[in-house]
């Protein structure tokens, strides 16, 4: 009887589990197909914003530019997207894995961290990285201003000669079932650094139409403007596609827990049954050997 108890006690625990994971796969479908659309609209506009800068950068004086200098000197920033929360599958593992590729390059004391996500935080403070910034709780309907203080901080201090590199680490969003880590280059500002690592900003498929721009003041000064909210739409763009990437990896980890715990239920009631078989048979057994006695 003990072990009936037990396995009628296991069922009941597996059937919440179950319970529990589909509603949470529930919950990540509807954050996903949100996620999913804020991803793939604001592709078309961070596209077009590149357009509009190459064609400013042809007729601005972009050598003196600040922020299109390259350093020597200074040290390495790097922002970190990560989810807030696990049961996700490996899609943090692979995040932090990408970014500890890229630390591997620099010393330690050389490199800033900016993390955007809870368990990106965590990770770098208990290995010893300065976190120069954190934000989190911006998985859901995240905006532009959310993400505007940290763009800040590496816009800064790349023009201030304080980093010589800046880095975006970010999941790539590909397909509902596809997530692939990214690191794009957000400065020494160029064109192949801003195209790299996932292609959040994609390449024209057609010959883009000639237009005659009037700029005022001057093209160096809008460059600067250009240049700031281009960095900002990419760190931003990267939370997007990153929110897309955690949702659909929570949904699909969610509806395997669902499945396994299908399957397991079937499991053990079918070691519920023959266990109760068996007991059955035992009493038969002993009420048919006590009527000889």
């Amino acid at each position: 009887m003990a072990k009936i108890r037990e396995i009628k006690r296991r069922i009941k625990s597996v059937k919440t589990t179950r319970q529990i994971t589909r509603a949470m796969e529930l919950v990540a479908v509807t954050k996903m197909r949100r996620a999913e659309l804020d991803a793939t609209g604001t592709r078309p506009y961070a596209t077009r914003a590149w357009a509009l800068l190459s064609h400013i950068m042809k007729y601005a004086e972009t050598k003196s530019h600040p922020l299109l200098s390259i350093h020597n000197e200074g040290k390495i920033l790097v922002v970190v997207i990560t989810p807030d929360r696990g049961l996700c599958g490996s899609l943090t593992t692979n995040i932090l894995r990408k970014a500890m590729s890229v630390f591997s390059r620099y010393s330690k004391e050389s490199i800033d961290v900016i993390t955007i996500g809870k368990r990106g935080q965590e990770y770098f403070r208990k290995r010893g990285f300065t976190i120069k910034a954190t934000a989190t709780k911006l998985d859901w309907k995240p905006k532009l201003y959310d993400i505007r203080h940290l763009a800040k901080i590496a816009i800064d201090g790349y023009e201030a000669k304080g980093y010589r590199e800046v880095f975006l680490i970010y999941s790539n969003f590909v397909s509902m079932a596809s997530q692939e880590p990214a690191v794009k280059t957000l400065f020494p500002f160029s064109e192949d650094g801003m195209k790299e690592g996932g292609n959040i900003i994609l390449e024209q498929k057609s010959e883009p139409k000639k237009y005659l721009y009037l700029i005022e003041p001057s093209p160096e000064e809008v460059l600067g403007t250009i240049i700031r909210n281009l960095v900002e739409i990419e760190i931003f763009q990267g939370l997007l596609e990153s929110n897309a990437s955690e949702h659909s990896a929570r949904m699909i980890a969610m509806h395997s827990a669902t499945e396994n715990a299908g399957a397991l239920l079937d499991d053990l009631s079918l070691t519920y049954n023959q266990a109760r078989q068996e007991n059955i048979t035992r009493e038969i057994a002993e009420i048919n050997a006590g009527a000889y006695v």
